[in-house]
């Protein structure tokens, strides 16, 4: 895909993206997509087929964001506890905050798409995350930040609180003394002191 197409499929899907946050992914429509991002029926459908193929991707550009984000971090010697808090604010923020995010309409798609789409595809988003949290892990460790010894462990430990908090989020409120304590959990997994600026 040339240069014009990449910036056009970024384009729709930053127009798509806030109508997910408010309305959730079961309500928008491709239509709804084209108003937002100004293109035609023809010119949205050139690039995606589907809601559901755009949404993939959307999810896939966020990880690949947080993925520059840190190796940028990490070559600019940035210190692990940033980049730590960096990761679990751009995950958790919208809970704190109490605003939409996109986590109700993930569980919508996942919901929506689990008798057509193979569980490859959420698979592959966990191992994402993952390698993300373990590339951060291992230069926490590098750095003397981080103490652990199963890093593959913290990893998913770290992905599955996250995604419980998100999801609780959904049904319950989530007071800021809550994140605290998880804030305070994920810091003592990682082997980080609470002397440590973090």
């Amino acid at each position: 895909m040339g240069e014009k197409g990449t910036m056009t499929r970024r384009h729709i899907l930053d127009s798509a993206c806030p109508l997910f946050i408010r309305h959730g992914y079961k309500a928008v429509t491709m239509q709804d997509i084209c108003r937002a991002s100004g293109l035609s029926k023809g010119g949205l459908y050139r690039h995606y087929k589907d809601k559901s193929s755009l949404f993939s991707d959307l999810l896939q550009s966020f990880q690949e964001d947080r993925r520059l984000h840190h190796k940028e971090g990490m070559e600019s010697n940035t210190s692990a506890g940033r980049l730590l808090k960096d990761y679990l604010l751009s995950e958790l923020g919208e809970v704190q905050d109490r605003k939409p995010g996109l986590c109700g309409a993930i569980y919508e798609y996942c919901l929506e798409n689990r008798e057509t789409q193979s569980p490859s595809f959420m698979s592959a988003q966990y191992e994402r995350g993952k390698e993300l949290l373990l590339k951060l892990l291992a230069y926490g460790i590098q750095t003397g930040e981080f103490h652990l010894e199963e890093p593959g462990e913290a990893a998913s430990a770290v992905l599955f609180m996250v995604e419980g908090v998100k999801m609780c989020s959904e049904v319950m409120p989530i007071t800021e003394e809550m994140l605290t304590g998880i804030y305070h959990q994920i810091k003592k997994l990682l082997g980080v002191s609470e002397q440590e600026p973090v």
